[in-house]
């Protein structure tokens, strides 16, 4: 289902924005140093619960926050 935004911080922006996902990678690292000593190839998605982890960035003022803010 489509959503409208509307930036919640300047008030005027409701076409122009950033879709931003989250992404992590599985690393192992060395308790002495805190250097990477193992890192997955692959990034997954980030997901929160069922949904995918999704924030937007205003593209007029750069105010950034849950997509939920933004709806």
């Amino acid at each position: 289902m489509a959503k409208r935004y509307h930036c919640p911080q300047c008030a005027k922006n409701q076409t122009h924005f950033y879709l931003l996902k989250k992404l992590a990678q599985e690393v192992r690292k060395n308790p002495a140093n805190g250097k990477i000593t193992w890192a997955s190839d692959e990034w997954e998605e980030v997901w929160d619960g069922d949904a995918l982890f999704l924030e937007v960035k205003c593209a007029d003022c750069g105010y950034t926050a849950p997509e939920k803010d933004f709806t």
